[in-house]
């Protein structure tokens, strides 16, 4: 978990692919760590990943996953953006 944290801090876009892998694992803290460093890069491609998220089994993932999009702030997602 505190790997995909530190990934925040790189740039690039072989950063955003791996931690878009890590919002399908099994430990739901690495679920909501993924989605909060995705959402702190603003990594549009993560979208419909998050999208995806949005149904995940635990509320609390679902909870950060929405605040990620915000984060990312595209105007698919809110057009108020």
């Amino acid at each position: 978990m505190e790997a995909v944290e530190q990934l925040a801090y790189f740039d690039g876009e072989d950063v955003g692919t791996t931690v878009i892998e890590k919002l399908n694992d099994t430990d739901s803290l690495v679920r909501i760590t993924a989605a909060e460093v995705l959402g702190r890069i603003k990594f549009k491609k993560s979208i419909p990943y998050h999208i995806d998220s949005l149904s995940d089994k635990d509320e609390v993932v679902r909870a950060y996953v929405a605040e990620a999009l915000g984060k990312i702030g595209d105007k698919k997602i809110n057009p108020c953006t």
